[in-house]
């Protein structure tokens, strides 16, 4: 039986619908040829970083190019380390150590990010990368991932089933029907309590909130080069950023 909308939901459809056919105009009228390390390491928080994070999404990026067909940009060398700072945050409030080592972490269609906090470690048992593009399927921890079949992960992985302490999440698309299907999948890995944090355009404000409780981080931008429209970090904790 399919699901009846609200007349509120149809309204937010249409307008997310509005702003991404918008947004995808203006990328493909205005998309400038650039060198990949000018494009990615152009703010500042970049060139100044020496961090491992930094040089894990460097090595991410020079090693993997975007696929534009599977709608798939990566995040600038200062977002991937932003973000991944922002993960270990998240995590220090439910541990006792402000590190990932004892901590599980599922990678919702992440995968720029779950290499640059793993840096291609496969000893890193407790990252998992859920992911459509089978390029990485060679990696111990990958496990195909279609949005289209949520739970598909969990039935075929019982073992995923309420195991992850949080669970990052940047979907190909920002429309209602994507957004609802992850949130299924990400319910559905987490455990209770757990932590979610996840990067979409602000417009989807009320959406995330209604769907997962998360709310806007409104002080910090992220950048995705290749992409024209502005992005915005949502999480369900506090952060001091």
């Amino acid at each position: 039986m399919s699901r009846v909308y609200t007349e509120e939901e149809k309204l937010l459809h249409a307008e997310l619908l509005r702003v991404s056919k918008k947004y995808e105009q203006e990328r493909l009228s205005n998309k400038l040829v650039q060198k990949k390390s000018e494009v990615y390491t152009s703010d500042k928080h970049a060139e100044e970083d020496n961090n491992s994070f930094a040089r894990n999404a460097t090595d991410f990026i020079n090693k993997n190019d975007e696929n534009s067909q599977l709608n798939q940009y990566w995040y600038s060398i200062d977002t991937s380390s932003f973000l991944c700072n922002l993960i270990i945050e998240g995590l220090s409030t439910i541990s006792a150590v402000d590190q990932t080592d004892s901590n599980r972490l599922a990678f919702l269609s992440t995968p720029s990010l779950f290499f640059t906090m793993s840096n291609n470690d496969e000893s890193k048992n407790n990252h998992v990368l859920f992911e459509f593009d089978e390029q990485w399927n060679s990696h111990k921890h990958f496990v195909f991932y279609d949005f289209n079949r949520p739970i598909d992960v969990i039935e075929q992985n019982p073992r995923y089933g309420s195991a992850f302490d949080m669970v990052i999440i940047d979907p190909p698309f920002v429309t209602v029907e994507v957004w609802e299907k992850y949130a299924k999948t990400a319910k559905a890995l987490l455990k209770p309590g757990g932590l979610i944090l996840a990067t979409t355009i602000f417009e989807n404000a009320k959406l995330l909130e209604t769907l997962l409780d998360l709310k806007p981080i409104p002080s910090y931008k992220p950048k995705i080069p290749n992409l024209i429209y502005q992005y915005t970090v949502f999480t369900n904790f506090q952060s001091r950023t």
